[in-house]
């Protein structure tokens, strides 16, 4: 994966250091595409939106010349941003959602599954109106 430079870094922690913005919205069953909506919205404007698909994943470790393998500052600053994130979206879904991402750790690993979800539940309620239509209506 590609390494973050420092100045990425930086610029995310002084993003991150003044980010107050709530999601107003609670994420459920019928309101997907109007909170993706404002989450991007959010992350694009703060220059975060590379949280999402995992794409600036810092070394996570280094050896010294020693032999001792220490993990990186900036994976370090990365993971505490990351995880930041990760209860900011956890804290505008509702609980049934919030069921379904037990065991994720990452945004990226939120976000990957709230995609394959929706898309998944989208699919299936076009299916179904499509049998609607195909089937006469009874008085």
């Amino acid at each position: 994966m590609a390494s973050a430079t420092p100045a990425s870094t930086s610029s995310s922690f002084v993003s991150l250091h003044h980010f107050h913005t709530p999601i107003l919205l609670k994420l459920d069953e019928e309101k997907f595409l109007l909170w993706k909506q404002q989450v991007l919205a959010t992350l694009d404007g703060l220059m975060l939106s590379h949280f999402l698909d995992g794409s600036c994943i810092p070394k996570s470790s280094s050896t010294s010349k020693d032999g001792t393998i220490t993990k990186t500052p900036a994976y370090l600053l990365y993971k505490q941003h990351d995880n930041l994130l990760v209860a900011w979206l956890l804290a505008s879904m509702t609980t049934p959602l919030l069921m379904q991402m037990v065991g994720l750790h990452s945004v990226a690993q939120i976000w990957t599954t709230l995609h394959t979800y929706f898309s998944s539940h989208t699919r299936s309620q076009i299916k179904k109106l499509n049998l609607n239509l195909k089937q006469p209506k009874k008085d």
